[in-house]
């Protein structure tokens, strides 16, 4: 029997907008942050097993489920594409 996971992170940041890593500080969510948690929302509700994190976590999805190196993990982030999207799935 799998489980289902969908990894999820926050919205845009106005710091992300300008390429900042912001790291433990809280910070505004941008305009574009702001829509994105609103897509999410209606994206997640009554669903069921998420997982909200930052980078390390994805990266480790990404090397223990579907089975790349840590420097594939690394190479392919989305954070270096400015691929945001609502969440990956992963099947555990």
């Amino acid at each position: 029997m799998s489980v289902n996971i969908t990894y999820f992170v926050h919205g845009t940041t106005t710091d992300n907008e300008k390429e900042i890593s912001s790291g433990w500080f809280d910070v505004e969510l941008s305009e574009l942050g702001i829509k994105q948690s609103k897509d999410l929302k209606g994206l997640i509700a009554g669903k069921c097993v998420a997982i909200v994190a930052h980078k390390a976590p994805q990266l480790a999805l990404d090397v223990l489920v579907k089975g790349q190196t840590w420097e594939e993990a690394f190479a392919n982030d989305w954070r270096k594409q400015k691929a945001w999207k609502p969440g990956w799935n992963y099947e555990v």
